[in-house]
Order: structure tokens, then C-alpha cells, then sequence
């Protein structure tokens, strides 16, 4: 486990020499000044925090006691009784808080050890603009099996600036006071349609650096920014161009049909959210991909266990893509009658009915063809058979289980007396004339499906009392606008990389004594 605190460290620039004799230091390409905000949160304390030099492998932390200029500083053996040691020029190095003792307003105060903090304004104001959390409020019902759903977390605002607040040869951007963020905020470029501003790139992430309240600059990289390396800018842009924050995103789990508490976990904090932003959670849903849509047969598959019960409402949704032939997105349909069909396949129906041919049914002829008493049947409706199969004529391929078959043709008018029977592939059947026993018919409109649609749609379950849509709300990092507060206590603080670089999370120790060789000097 690491020690806490030992990992806080700062952006830095250039190289170092440290005189082990007077503990002055000596930078090459240095800012110690304006590299970080380290220096002026720990000034008003009365110390400055640590440079960390490793050699051979071994860290060493040096206590800042001065800093004269971007270029000279002086420090003292950070761990009491280490000495000093002289560190050769052109050296590397990091900048490092350890974990301090401060009063109620702030100053340093070594005999309060119940006050302990290992982040500084700097830091709490870096996190406020992320989302670094998710909290159930509804954990929902009905969710089926193998289905769980996205959370959606909405984007901070985009801050739209005009070419005027574009400074060429200072490279700043002006923006309104409240919409400054801090340094090292990630935020990206957008055109919207404009001419680009010079020096930057449509939809490109960069790092915010803050000059004043209501200025910054751009810099390529999170190091970048902290060291104040702007980027050239060379033009103004458009009129409608804006600075948006990464949007935040996560994940949940979800058991027996509810959200398992506790289950989200953030795979991307976001930046540069003003205000605390909505959270969806998708309602239950199937979600059928293309390669699970049987065409012709209209047969879907889910990855879990359906809703087992024949004349289940559902919604189908194309998610935005194609539409599965034969379907509209946004119209209800209903599980059909599924005879044949495992727990994990269903076919839909148009409208919630199963009907039975009226009078006696028989077979016509040897090509499929049916007779019965006057009955509503239209083209492309579902006829499922069961039952064992008695009395005279035949249907070949037909052996007593439940088999459905397609209408093709239907005859005797508006209210049609007979009917011809396909495979659901729309393939022939063969019969013999006759009057069968035994059998059942159920008439259903299952709507012929011709095109697999997209990977995005799906059937979304009505909301009713036993099927709710789950909800969360967001938290907001540490911060003045953040929803968290700074805990008293040794501070752990993770930089992320990656997705959420520049992002910061804090792990809280609560500190039990004073931590000694840390005063002031």
C-alpha cells in the first residue's frame, strides 16, 4: 500500500541542481513561480511543499522553504534527520504535497493535529467540475434477465466565445468570469460548422491554462498546462465556435431486475461541468442485434429470459438506425402467442389478439389451400396448428407439434371462407384434400420481418407497477460547486490517465496524531 500522501504529485518543468550543502536550488527551464499553483497555496501557510528527486531508484523529498524567482528556490531534507543531498544539474524531478496540520481559517498550525488536510484550494477547485459519482434513487423493477441497461450522463454546457475575445498575440481566450475553469480542466475545441480558430483543431481536447479570472490559454498536454506552455494561437475563428468538457460516463449492475445498490462505476469523469448534470438510466428493454433477427420467420432472439406471457406489451425502437423490415419504431406490439418457441425467442404481433377460423376447417386441395366459415384473415397473418392430426388429409412436414405457417392468399372477400397456408419462409406446402381432426388453429397478424434493422433497437417494456425505469442523480467533485466537501485527514489523490486524465480522486485516512517534520520553517 502506498503511503498517503506520497503520490500528490504536481506537473513540473525542466531540470534541477540541488546544492546539498546550502539547499539552494538551480533550474534549467523552470517555473517555479507559475509552474503550479503548490507554490502560491502553500505561501500563504508559511511552506511550499516538496521537490522529489529519485536516484538510483530511491526518491528523495527536499521541503521547499523559498522561491526567489521561476529559477531558484531553496529547500531542506523533507524526512528529519536524512540530510541533504547534492543532486546533479540537469536532474528530473516532480513536485509533491505531503499531508500538513492547518487551523480552521487556513494557516498553518502545528498544534492542531485534528486538522489535517494533503490537497490544497488549487486541487478541490480542480475536482468540483467533475462527476465523480453516481446515486441510485429508484433502483426499478422488470428489468429482463441479460439486459443491462446504458446510463447516459448529459454534457456540461458548451461556453460559446466570439472571435473578438480571441487575443492573437497573448494567445489567451477571454470568457465571462463564472465560466473560466481551472488549470488543467480538459475541454474541447468546437468549430460548429465556422471557420477554425488558427493554431487548434475541430473536436480536439485540450488543457485548460487560467491566466486570470477571465482569461486562459490552450495547452496540448495535462503536463503542458501546469508547466504554462500555451498553444500559438493564429487566427480568430467564428463567431458561434465554443469550449465544451469531456462528457462523464459510467456503468451499473442490475440483479433479479433492479439496480444493485452501489453498482455504478465511473468509467469517465467528465470535466468542466458548471452544474450538476442529469442522469438516465435506459428503461427495461430488449435489446434484439441484427444477427438475432430471423427474417421471414420473424423470429427474435434475446440474450436472457423474455417476458413469457403471450400478449405482453412492448414498444419497439430502431435506437435511431433502420428499422427492422416490417416494423415501425415507436408502435406497441404484442408477444405472440410464441407455440414452439423456446424462452428466449418470440415472435410479436401487431395487435393483442389470437382468433380461431369459425366452423369446420378443411383442406381444399394439394397446394395448401384451406376452407372454412367466414372469419377476419388477412394476407401475411400467422396460422399456428397444433394438436395430432386425425380424420383424412395431410399436411406434410407437420407431425403433431405446434408449427406456424404464413398466410399468402386468402378468398371469399372482405370476410374471407378459405386461405392458403406457406412455410414461414414463404415456401410451398403440400396437402391432401381432406377434413382433419383434432387440430387447433390460432389465427395471430405477425408481421413478416424482410430486413434485420441495427444493433441499437429494441423492444422497451410500458412502465407499470411492476416494470420501473431506475433513476440516479450525479456528485460533483470536491469544491466550492462541487456536491462533496474535503474531509479532515490524510489525503490520497489519484491522477487519472487516459480517458480521465487530469481527473482527480481523493481517498480520505482519517489521522489519528500530528505528523511531525513537516512545520514550517
Amino acid at each position: 500500500m502506498a503511503l498517503w500522501g506520497n503520490r500528490d504529485d504536481k506537473p513540473s518543468s525542466g531540470t534541477i541542481a540541488i546544492n546539498g550543502a546550502t539547499g539552494v536550488v538551480t533550474g534549467a527551464g523552470t517555473a517555479f513561480l507559475t509552474q503550479t499553483k503548490i507554490i502560491d497555496a502553500y505561501a500563504q501557510r508559511g511552506t511550499f511543499g516538496y521537490i522529489v528527486v529519485t536516484t538510483a531508484g530511491v526518491p528523495e523529498s527536499y521541503l521547499i522553504t523559498a522561491v526567489t524567482s521561476n529559477t531558484s528556490c531553496k529547500v531542506k531534507e523533507g524526512i528529519p534527520g536524512s540530510g541533504m543531498t547534492t543532486v546533479g544539474a540537469g536532474s528530473q524531478y516532480t513536485l509533491n504535497e505531503k499531508p500538513r496540520s492547518i487551523s480552521a481559517d487556513g494557516t498553518h498550525d502545528g498544534n492542531n493535529p485534528n486538522n489535517v488536510y494533503g490537497i490544497d484550494t488549487e486541487e478541490t477547485e480542480r475536482s468540483e467540475d467533475n462527476i465523480v459519482g453516481i446515486s441510485g434513487t429508484d433502483t426499478g423493477l422488470g428489468y429482463p434477465t441479460a439486459e443491462v441497461p446504458a446510463v447516459t450522463i448529459a454534457a456540461p454546457a458548451a461556453t460559446v466565445f466570439a472571435t473578438s475575445a480571441v487575443n492573437i498575440s497573448g494567445d489567451a481566450i477571454t470568457l465571462a468570469a463564472a465560466a473560466v475553469p481551472t488549470t488543467g480542466t480538459a475541454v474541447k475545441y468546437l468549430a460548429n460548422s465556422g471557420t477554425v480558430l488558427g493554431g487548434l483543431a475541430n473536436g480536439t481536447t485540450y488543457f485548460v491554462i487560467k491566466i486570470t479570472d477571465t482569461t486562459i490559454g490552450l495547452a496540448s498536454t495535462l503536463a503542458n498546462s501546469g508547466s504554462g506552455t500555451k498553444l500559438a494561437l493564429t487566427g480568430t475563428g467564428n463567431n458561434a465556435q465554443s469550449l465544451q468538457g469531456l462528457t462523464a460516463t459510467a456503468v451499473a449492475t442490475f440483479s433479479n431486475g433492479e439496480l444493485v445498490p452501489g453498482s455504478f462505476v465511473m468509467t469517465g469523469l467528465g470535466s468542466n461541468y458548471a452544474s450538476i448534470p442529469t442522469v438516465t438510466i435506459d428503461s427495461p428493454r430488449m435489446t434484439i442485434a441484427t444477427s438475432a433477427v430471423a427474417v421471414n420467420t420473424s423470429v427474435f432472439t434475446f440474450g436472457g429470459t423474455r417476458p413469457s406471457t403471450a400478449g405482453f406489451a412492448l414498444v419497439y425502437q430502431n435506437g435511431g438506425g433502420t428499422s427492422a423490415g416490417g416494423l415501425v419504431s415507436g408502435q406497441t406490439y404484442f408477444i405472440a402467442t410464441g407455440t414452439g418457441l423456446s424462452a428466449s425467442t418470440f415472435q410479436v404481433k401487431s395487435t393483442n389478439t389470437a382468433t380461431n377460423p369459425a366452423g369446420t376447417v378443411a383442406i381444399a386441395n394439394t397446394a395448401g389451400v384451406f376452407t372454412m366459415g367466414a372469419t377476419a384473415l388477412s394476407v401475411n397473418d400467422v396460422i399456428t396448428i397444433s394438436g395430432t392430426l386425425g380424420g383424412t388429409g395431410s399436411i406434410t412436414g407437420y407431425s403433431g407439434s405446434p408449427k406456424s405457417y404464413r398466410v399468402s392468399a386468402v378468398t371469399g372477400g372482405a370476410t374471407p371462407t378459405g386461405f392458403t397456408l406457406v412455410e414461414m419462409n414463404q415456401s410451398a406446402i403440400v396437402t391432401t384434400a381432406g377434413t382433419p381432426t383434432g387440430l387447433t388453429y390460432v389465427i395471430e397478424d405477425i408481421p413478416r420481418i424482410t430486413g434485420t434493422g441495427n444493433n441499437a433497437q429494441h423492444f422497451a417494456l410500458p412502465l407499470t407497477a411492476t416494470v420501473v425505469q431506475a433513476t440516479a442523480v450525479a456528485i460533483r467533485g470536491s469544491g466550492p460547486g462541487g456536491s462533496q466537501i474535503t474531509h479532515a485527514g490524510w489525503v490520497r489523490e489519484t491522477v487519472g490517465t487516459g480517458g480521465r486524465a487530469g481527473r482527480v480522486n481523493y481517498e480520505t485516512l482519517v489521522a489519528m496524531g500530528s505528523i511531525t517534520g513537516d512545520a514550517a520553517p
